[in-house]
């Protein structure tokens, strides 16, 4: 059995040793993966690029806890039962398309993941085959950062907030907005995974001493990776930052350079793409993009797709929303609504315990977040998408503040977790049964939550 947490796995020597060979292993990999022209070379080369990685965080943490274990089997079991199969047909057609959307045809709202690919590719033929596995590979490392982050969250408490933590935890597993919805055929491979990725990233490095000055570039790949995102990660990235600046005055002048820092290279990217990207497309239209793209790819390529990814205006996405707008991405986010008024209660609770002026101002940055977010709302359809990334910030910012003992948001899980004690049968229950249900998918609720949801709508028309 493994014990509440194995320190040392290593000596400090070997430790050192280990790091550095597994981290040089993955981008040694990564750098010659394009010579190969031999796809199961190549595919060979992302597994073990992937296991690099992995290796290379357990070597650096030098521990192994149980929670780590049994949040990462929980997660890989349900994607290997959960995704799609070893194919690209089986995954959304939007998808598909977004990964041959890279920087050397023009400059699109989401084409650094495809550039990636492009590069991998050594820039000849986009397989699909290698494609998958590309995303089974993301998806899995994925899986193993969250097992990280929330594992050492949970494992660093006293024992006081220690089951409040644990609901916590299962709350975002196991809720309508859990990491399991990136497993399904519709969000398999979307750009919000590998943006998640690049935000635990940012989460990991923002009080270390050196990869810190790494967070704008993070931020920028997290930008580039979909413009959308600006809403989402961006916002809690700037928090984080700004939190930093208050808790550690020693280091003043390092978070006011890389709050502003972060903020202008993020401003400054926005502004360059958005007045001239159509500049820098190579192809007059998406008919002859998709002529040029036969043979570059066996991926499936949706045409539409291209024009509404690099040729469409705003105010074309604004008439497709007003058109296609559906009720049941409503649903999505009313099955959400009493998380999100958790949550809102939880900053509001911190704000007024909390004394000290500048900190209490800062408490109310989270639920400003969930105003600037809803703006995409009434921007595009994908209400599924937006309601998953919009609680991802508030689960990392509660599991952050955990992690670094924020006085406020401790005692606050101090006076609520006797009342959590007494009804946690029912808050267990309410988890198992959205663990059921399943997540929302891009646009509405699962297929489980919609057959309650017409049941319920047959019974009051018979009424």
């Amino acid at each position: 059995m493994l014990s509440e947490r194995m320190n040392c796995l290593f000596p400090e020597k070997v430790r050192k040793t280990l790091v550095f060979i597994t981290l040089f292993l993955g981008f040694a990999f990564f750098l010659i993966c394009p010579i190969f022209n031999n796809l199961s070379i190549k595919i060979l080369l992302i597994y073990t690029i992937n296991i690099s990685l992995m290796l290379f965080i357990i070597c650096y943490k030098n521990s192994i806890n149980k929670y780590e274990v049994g949040i990462f089997g929980f997660l890989f079991i349900q994607l290997l039962a959960l995704m799609p199969d070893n194919s690209m047909e089986n995954v959304d057609k939007f998808v598909s398309s977004s990964f041959l959307l890279s920087f050397r045809y023009g400059i699109s709202s989401r084409s650094f993941i495809a550039t990636i690919i492009d590069f991998l590719s050594g820039g000849g033929f986009v397989s699909k085959h290698f494609v998958w596995h590309f995303i089974y590979c993301t998806t899995a490392f994925l899986s193993f950062l969250i097992s990280v982050f929330i594992g050492e969250v949970i494992n660093n408490n006293k024992e006081d907030i220690k089951i409040f933590v644990l609901l916590l935890s299962l709350l975002c597993l196991a809720g309508f907005t859990a990491p399991s919805a990136y497993f399904m055929h519709d969000t398999f491979g979307r750009s919000e995974v590998f943006a998640l990725l690049f935000l635990l990233f940012i989460v990991f490095f923002i009080n270390k001493q050196f990869v810190s000055w790494f967070i704008p570039l993070f931020a920028l790949f997290i930008f580039a990776t979909h413009i959308n995102l600006i809403f989402f990660y961006i916002p809690l990235v700037i928090i984080l930052l700004l939190y930093s600046l208050y808790e550690q005055p020693d280091k003043k002048i390092k978070y006011i350079f890389l709050s502003s820092f972060t903020f202008i290279i993020i401003s400054a990217a926005f502004i360059l793409y958005t007045l001239f990207y159509k500049d820098t497309f190579i192809f007059n239209n998406a008919a002859e993009f998709g002529e040029h793209l036969k043979d570059k790819t066996d991926l499936f390529f949706e045409e539409g797709f291209l024009h509404f990814a690099l040729f469409s205006t705003l105010e074309d996405h604004l008439n497709t929303w007003r058109v296609s707008v559906k009720y049941q991405g409503l649903f999505s986010v009313i099955v959400n609504i009493p998380v999100l008024l958790l949550f809102s209660a939880f900053w509001i609770r911190c704000y007024q315990k909390e004394t000290v002026k500048m900190m209490k101002l800062f408490y109310l940055l989270p639920i400003g977040t969930l105003f600037f977010q809803s703006i995409m709302f009434f921007m595009f359809i994908d209400y599924g998408r937006w309601i998953i990334m919009m609680l991802n910030v508030q689960f990392t910012l509660i599991f952050y503040f955990i992690h670094v003992k924020n006085k406020q948001v401790i005692s606050i899980i101090q006076s609520v977790t006797p009342f959590i004690k007494r009804h946690l049968f029912y808050v267990i229950l309410v988890c198992c049964i959205m663990l059921f249900l399943g997540p929302v998918s891009v646009i509405g609720t699962s297929e489980k939550t919609m057959q309650i949801v017409h049941l319920i709508k047959q019974f009051l028309l018979l009424k």
